[in-house]
C-alpha cells in the first residue's frame, strides 16, 4: 500500500497531490511542501491506505473524544 499526499485547505477540502511507495519518499515531499508553503495556510498530511478514496476518509474522520481514568 503506498502513501497518499494530501493538502488539506481552511475549510477542511482535502486535494490529492502525491503517491509515494516508501515512508522517507513521502517524508521528504511533504517537508518539501511545508517548507514551500508562503503563509502557512494549508497543512499537509500524508496517510498509509490502500486508496485515495480510504486515505481521503481516514483523514476526515472525526475522532473521538477519549475519556482517561472514568472507568
Amino acid at each position: 500500500m503506498p502513501f497518499y499526499i494530501f493538502k488539506i485547505t481552511p475549510d477542511s477540502q482535502l486535494e490529492h497531490l502525491d503517491e509515494k511507495e516508501k515512508y522517507r519518499e513521502a517524508k521528504t515531499a511533504i517537508r518539501k511542501l511545508r517548507a514551500a508553503e508562503e503563509g502557512k495556510v494549508n497543512t499537509y498530511r500524508m496517510v498509509f491506505a490502500a486508496s485515495v478514496g480510504q486515505g481521503e476518509k481516514l483523514l476526515s474522520a472525526t475522532k473521538e473524544t477519549r475519556i482517561i481514568g472514568d472507568d
